[in-house]
């Protein structure tokens, strides 16, 4: 999951985002344990941060790296869920529309 912009140095037990393209450097955590969508958002939200949205090439491939890197070979979460009025509209968890020519939309499924 993603927590707010850090000061220099404040990542703590989170992990400081190095992509080169990614002006704030997000502090990131990487949670191992299956759960399902909503839970894995909530233990997120329990820690003032929210699962991952993804607005470059190089997010997705500094999460899909970690993702492999920590055995999570069945996949992880983002913060992108289909929207509970409309399933055939998806959202990020921050309430941006994926998709829809403003957010990162070049992901691969393997």
């Amino acid at each position: 999951h993603v927590t707010g912009t850090p000061a220099i140095g404040q990542c703590g037990e989170y992990e400081l985002m190095t992509s080169p393209a990614d002006a704030s450097k997000p502090c990131v955590k990487i949670f191992t344990s299956p759960l399902p969508w909503n839970l894995a958002q909530q233990q997120c939200a329990a820690d003032f941060g929210s699962l991952i949205t993804i607005n470059s090439a190089e997010e997705n491939k500094y999460f899909w790296r970690t993702g492999i890197s920590n055995s999570m070979l069945n996949g992880m979460h983002i913060g992108a869920h289909q929207y509970s009025a409309d399933p055939s509209v998806w959202v990020w968890s921050d309430g941006e529309i994926p998709f829809n020519g403003k957010s990162y939309d070049n992901f691969v499924s393997c």
